[in-house]
């Protein structure tokens, strides 16, 4: 199937699934997704699809050139703003994304994405709005920071917002449960980048090592729902080879499985809470249960006692192992495969982060996340949310099938199973509340604690008593806020 095609095909499924936080292991299945774009009756051509599904928006909204002002961290600049085509794919989507709601509802939009580091850049929209300087239509956050913010009360409540349809499939729904807490939500993640996408936790697989150890590409597993950690760790904890043969495990060696220790997407794939959300705003920390303490003893085992596994602190060099072809599988964040593996020699596989167990429901996947909030000093937030659901609605059609096309360009353009494997991780991504909101503070982000790069802790109950009058003191101040 030629690269076009696969691209249709991934907006056809987008379509037909538009139900993001109802996707079964049965839902998934491969015969499954079949089924589901026959019964849909769609052509599955880009032009179609495109238009299947329409926002909201009235047709005469026009809001005589006013100049639409966005500030933000710099690291989210190219997924906002471009200034001219240049035949760069993704480049040209966010460009024309952006001259379409221009155009639409008659706007100019100034982006000013600060080159200052992510704790000023915070501070300087806090300032502005709690000096009530209406400086902003938007801001653009870090995913730590951003939130924080929050706790301040100078963002709108986006349920409050007058064109946000949170029903539309560029709202990914089980990243809008994630960020209510009280009926309110101040954190806005759609499809008008990629950025959740790209920051989304993966498994790459290499194919061909794969092949020469005799282990099928595990797609199917995937369909069947049982793709499972302790599966994933079965096929990788014995494989070790001693390359270079100095005896001594390094960068030279293959692995079954490589990785940096401080990664916290297993407490989201494995489906594990950390707060739990009551109805009236309250949040109680349950990060303690029998499969916390299953994961943080499996995850150590895996690490630091099987032959099989190189680890790596946060910053190491464990993306060089694969990219070399020294590893069958690997932890991988979705823009490392963009742009890292994709020009590698490297014909890998992309798969979703495993489940806890098969008798877990759905595939969850931990994404990162660039939030755009709503100031309160915002002079007229209903233009604001215009242009907000004008740009999700925008950018599902354009800027998400191109971030899959230079995802997919080379060594994935010729397989049906990865582009369901990436659509699989699209519509079961999450932003964690729990992490998002934890500050370093809580649990949210224990595995950044708990592990290093050459071995860390086992004893997560000790670490939970140590740390539990510090989550407790965050999680109220978190709730406070939202009441």
């Amino acid at each position: 199937m030629k690269l076009r095609k696969l691209i249709t095909f991934i907006l056809a499924l987008s379509i037909v699934s538009s139900g993001f936080a109802s996707c079964s292991d049965k839902d998934n299945s491969d015969s499954q997704i079949t089924e589901n774009i026959a019964s849909d009756n769609t052509a599955v051509t880009e032009e179609t699809t495109s238009e299947e599904i329409k926002d909201n928006l009235p047709s005469d909204l026009n809001y005589n050139g006013y100049e639409f002002r966005i500030y933000g961290i710099n690291s989210a600049e190219e997924m906002w703003f471009s200034e001219e085509l240049n035949g760069e794919v993704l480049n040209d989507a966010i460009y024309q994304r952006n001259a379409e709601v221009e155009e639409r509802l008659n706007i100019k939009f100034k982006f000013d994405m600060t080159n200052g580091d992510i704790v000023s850049t915070a501070n300087i929209i806090k300032n502005s709005v709690l000096s009530q300087s209406d400086d902003f239509d938007m801001t653009v956050e870090h995913v730590i920071y951003g939130p924080n913010n929050t706790l301040e009360g100078i963002y709108h409540n986006l349920y409050d917002l007058k064109y946000l349809d949170f029903e539309k499939p560029w709202w990914p729904s089980q990243t809008i449960d994630e960020l209510t807490l009280n009926n309110k939500m101040f954190l806005g993640s759609s499809m008008a980048t990629a950025t959740a996408l790209e920051g989304s936790k993966v498994v790459v697989a290499n194919k061909d090592l794969l092949k020469n150890y005799g282990i099928d590409i595990p797609y199917q597993t995937v369909y069947d729902g049982k793709w499972t950690l302790d599966y994933l760790i079965s096929l990788t904890k014995d494989v070790y080879s001693d390359v270079n043969g100095d005896s001594k495990k390094d960068a030279g060696d293959i692995y079954g499985y490589a990785t940096q220790c401080a990664q916290n997407g297993y407490i989201v794939s494995c489906d594990i809470p950390v707060l739990e959300k009551g109805t009236d705003g309250s949040l109680t920390i349950s990060a303690y249960s029998d499969k916390m303490v299953w994961l943080v003893e499996t995850l150590y085992d895996w690490y630091y006692d099987s032959v099989g596994t190189y680890v790596t602190a946060w910053d190491g060099d464990y993306t060089k192992v694969f990219k070399n072809g020294n590893a069958l599988f690997a932890f991988a964040q979705i823009s490392n495969i963009a742009k890292d593996y994709r020009e590698s020699d490297v014909n890998y596989a992309i798969l979703p982060q495993p489940k806890y167990d098969e008798n877990q429901s759905n595939y969850r996947t931990f994404a990162h996340e660039s939030f755009f909030c709503v100031p309160i000093t915002n002079s007229d937030p209903d233009r604001t949310s215009a242009v907000i659901e004008a740009l999700s609605y925008a950018g599902y059609k354009k800027v998400i099938p191109a971030y899959y096309e230079i995802t997919l360009k080379g060594k994935l353009a010729d397989s049906e199973d990865d582009v369901k494997m990436l659509e699989i991780i699209n519509n079961t991504r999450t932003i964690s509340f729990a992490y998002i909101y934890d500050n370093w503070e809580g649990f949210g982000h224990l595995f950044s604690n708990i592990f290093n790069g050459t071995g860390g802790s086992r004893d997560y109950t000790s670490y939970y008593e140590k740390r539990l009058k510090s989550a407790q003191k965050r999680a109220d101040k978190i709730s406070e806020a939202f009441q």
